[in-house]
């Protein structure tokens, strides 16, 4: 279930999460980002928090759309597709078999492009990196997240600037305000930082085939130590390839069967 979104935009999916009783729960926090991409129509996100649990809608400029629930009590993560009317949940223990799966099959492709020919090798390297995969010869230089002295006013909240640099180069501008200055601050940030860690574990887990995963935004929240209510992504040649500003935030009440799958929808497997 691949999805064209930004890196932001993703990352924040993979920090959503669930309950599945059919109450009403009391109130949560509702956050609500818009999402521009380069050459796509602006997306408006919704997440949906409820102690430690988040959802995020994902909305496609073609298409049904996606989802993606985080159940911070259980350790796992549903994704959605609604065009396929199904779902995948990645568990502990799915995500050891998955990346026992990716670990094998990774060794017979390294197996297989040490003996062909440089044309050919860097062939399959390059499909490899458009399939969001690590090519065995790639080494990712490490990613440095710098607070710097400026501050300005993004969405309505008073924000610091950071920058992630990779390779010398600028990749993502974060303008972060502190938790306490957000509706909800204490259940938000219990929620996505519960994100931020089961994102570090699966990344930890998949290794190099987890290249589009291995830098976002709110995987840094523990280190931010507050919220980016503006992100800002940069191509290698420093052009801007998309943003997500936060629109609002509001404290609400969030019905408890929002964070399960919708009814009728099958569930598949992950790596069968």
């Amino acid at each position: 279930m691949k999805r064209q979104v930004s890196a932001g935009a993703v990352a924040l999916a993979c920090v959503l999460v669930a309950s599945v009783s059919a109450r009403v729960s009391a109130p949560g926090v509702v956050f609500k980002l818009e999402v521009r991409t380069t050459g796509q129509p602006a997306a408006t996100l919704t997440a949906s928090i409820d102690g430690a649990n988040l959802k995020m809608d994902i909305p496609q400029p073609s298409g049904a759309g996606a989802a993606v629930i985080f159940r911070g009590a259980q350790k796992e993560m549903v994704m959605i597709d609604h065009g396929r009317k199904s779902y995948v949940v990645m568990d502990q223990a799915t995500m050891k078999d998955l990346a026992g799966q990716m670990s094998a099959a990774m060794k017979q492709v390294e197996a297989q492009m040490k003996n062909m020919p440089p044309e050919q090798r860097a062939m399959m390297e390059q499909m490899m990196k458009g399939r969001g995969m690590m090519p065995p010869s790639a080494q990712s230089a490490p990613t440095e997240l710098r607070r710097t002295s400026e501050r300005g006013r993004h969405s309505g909240y008073d924000a610091v600037k950071y920058e992630a640099v990779q390779g010398g180069k600028v990749k993502r501008v974060l303008w972060v305000t502190q938790w306490s200055s957000m509706a909800g601050a204490a259940e938000a940030r219990q929620a996505f930082e519960s994100m931020a860690t089961f994102s570090e574990d699966l990344i930890s887990a998949l290794g190099p085939m987890a290249q589009n995963l291995t830098r976002n935004g709110f995987q840094d929240l523990k280190t931010l130590n507050g919220f980016p209510v503006l992100t800002i992504e940069y191509d290698d040649a420093g052009v801007v390839v998309s943003e997500t500003r936060l629109v609002s935030a509001t404290s609400e009440a969030v019905p408890a069967d929002t964070f399960a799958p919708p009814a009728g929808y099958t569930r598949d497997s992950i790596g069968r």
